[in-house]
């Protein structure tokens, strides 16, 4: 009986957004793996945090990690665009209606009419 054969991680057999391009070193394509990981993560905690800042945060710009709407939103569509697979769970629509609501255009993130805050 032979031993089964185990074929290693090859890193030419990957897909996907974190596949290496070719030629490039194993210690480069970790590198870039790395980056698109922290990436979509830099994305997703921005999204939260526009949904706290929308919601319980009663829109303290403390709450962002741009420290500004307009950063905020500009930092999310940088990422986005730099993304090479979106994610499923934002879109460049979604990213505008959360402009929309918070940089006052009167519009939450779900693209309803904001109720007005009083100071």
């Amino acid at each position: 009986m032979s031993a089964p054969t185990h074929q290693p991680n090859d890193a030419s057999t990957q897909s996907g957004p974190f596949a290496p391009n070719p030629g490039e070193t194993h210690q480069e394509a970790s590198s870039a793996a790395a980056r698109l990981s922290f990436d979509y993560q830099l994305l997703a905690r921005l999204q939260l945090d526009c949904d706290y800042y929308l919601g319980h945060g009663a829109r303290a710009k403390k709450h962002l990690w741009a420290g500004d709407e307009a950063a905020q939103i500009q930092k999310m569509r940088e990422l986005y665009e730099a993304l090479p697979e979106k994610p499923e769970w934002l879109t460049l629509d979604e990213i505008s209606r959360y402009e929309a609501a918070m940089v006052g255009h009167g519009m939450d993130a779900r693209g309803a009419k904001a109720e007005a805050h009083s100071a």
